[in-house]
């Protein structure tokens, strides 16, 4: 289980990011944030100064003995195996930005591989997996639009690919596409 912040936007080898790789041969609970490539974990602001980030691997169930680092044990319906379990509980907090209550698994640029051999379940609506990108001059919006106008959107974000045995399982949220754009 990830039980405290692990922020690794200051790790570097030679300049560069790595790639993690968590794996369990039972559930995998991530219950605090897994970030890099912003100018904080506990924050959503962009760095300054665009560079390459971390790629993270999340394995449930995974399959020790295969030589694959990204195989899962048995069928989907087998007793053995497990799930991706992002902030089971409960959303403490009736205010939608308050971050000690986000369980994020983000990066900027890296990529974000999330496999279990049952399912992936965002505990609650605090519970997100994304890749953002770098800071960029994006798009701009004219006009009003909803609050939207002259917003620089980042660019060149990562991909997320999930590959799961049984469900993805979303929690029920209040929050449109606005509130986080």
């Amino acid at each position: 289980a990830l039980v405290a912040n692990w922020d690794l936007s200051a790790w570097r080898f030679e300049e560069r990011p790595g790639v993690l790789t968590l794996r369990s041969t039972r559930d995998l609970r991530i219950d605090r944030s897994l970030s890099d490539g912003f100018a904080g974990v506990d924050v959503f602001v962009l760095p300054e100064t665009p560079g390459a980030s971390w790629s993270f691997r999340l394995v449930a169930g995974a399959d020790l003995g295969s030589a694959d680092s990204l195989a899962t044990v048995g069928r989907r319906d087998d007793i053995a195996g497990g799930s991706v379990l992002i902030a089971p509980g409960d959303f403490l907090s009736t205010d939608p930005f308050s971050l000690s209550d986000f369980r994020m698994v983000r990066t900027g640029s890296g990529d974000i591989v999330v496999r279990a051999s049952r399912d992936l379940v965002f505990g609650n609506q605090a519970s997100v997996i994304y890749t953002a990108g770098v800071s960029g001059p994006g798009i701009r919006v004219p006009g009003e639009f909803g609050g939207l106008s002259d917003l620089a959107y980042p660019v060149d974000g990562g991909d997320v690919e999930v590959r799961v045995g049984r469900d993805v399982q979303g929690a029920i949220s209040t929050q449109l596409f606005t509130d986080w754009l």
